[in-house]
């Protein structure tokens, strides 16, 4: 190829502000410096709503304002509030950028967008370190949700692994003699506490009863959240395991 002289000063005079262009920090116009996760979603700030119901979930984090919006984010959640649940964790991370519950809550708020909840998980997953031991759980968990799997192999809904049983171990639904995960359900309040539970080799399938003990605890004095858990032994044996 013959290039005139004109040309080659041409290209020799842009490299230099072109390599300037791509080491510069700046993000693109409309573009968020948080990274590309953040490039969609909500653009104001969260402040703490009243009559959003009473949620309180203990994580590590810089103050007491920003674990309050944690807790109104994680009440917004059940409700599919989910724009508003990310901009109250967004909140979070502003106060403390390295909060894992915070980007964690992010990728929950986004469930119905793989790519934003997968990038959120990411952020969640590299800062797992400054988090307590069950935050970390939680995070591997989310994260290992959205590994790399192909769309035949996709399950409908999320499930969580946990390979080295360690959530199963924490619930005590394991068998240490035969060495094995158990099944377990679980009925949560909105404490954190454990207000029923079943373990046993088979799981458990009464929904009538949940659901009544669910309205049951709901109408007691205090936070009225209620989660119900599982936990169920991957098929095949205890080389791996999930729950959701």
């Amino acid at each position: 190829m013959i290039r005139s002289p004109l040309l080659s000063l041409l290209l020799t005079s842009l490299s230099p502000l072109a390599f300037a262009q791509e080491a510069s920090v700046d993000p693109l116009e409309g573009h968020s410096h948080c990274g590309e996760a953040f490039n969609e979603g909500p653009r104001h700030a969260a402040y703490l709503m009243p009559n959003n119901g009473s949620v309180r979930f203990p994580i590590t984090v810089a103050d007491t304002y920003a674990q309050r919006m944690f807790n109104q984010g994680m009440g917004q959640l059940p409700g599919f509030w989910y724009f508003e649940a990310e901009r109250s964790f967004r909140q979070v991370a502003s106060v403390d950028p390295e909060c894992a519950a915070a980007y964690r809550g992010m990728a929950m708020a986004n469930v119905d967008n793989e790519k934003r909840a997968s990038d959120f998980a990411h952020e969640a997953w590299l800062r797992r370190e400054q988090a307590g031991e069950h935050e970390r759980m939680y995070v591997d968990a989310l994260a290992a949700s959205y590994e790399e799997t192909s769309e035949e192999d996709r399950y409908p809904f999320p499930i969580l692994a946990d390979p080295e049983h360690e959530v199963f171990h924490a619930y005590r639904s394991y068998d240490d003699f035969e060495d094995m995960p158990l099944h377990g359900t679980f009925l949560i309040d909105g404490r954190g506490r454990v207000r029923w539970q079943d373990v046993s080799f088979e799981p458990f399938t009464d929904t009538d009863f949940l659901l009544a003990e669910s309205k049951r605890l709901l109408g007691l004095p205090g936070p009225r959240a209620v989660a119900v858990g599982s936990a169920a032994p991957a098929a095949g044996g205890s080389a791996g395991s999930g729950g959701r």
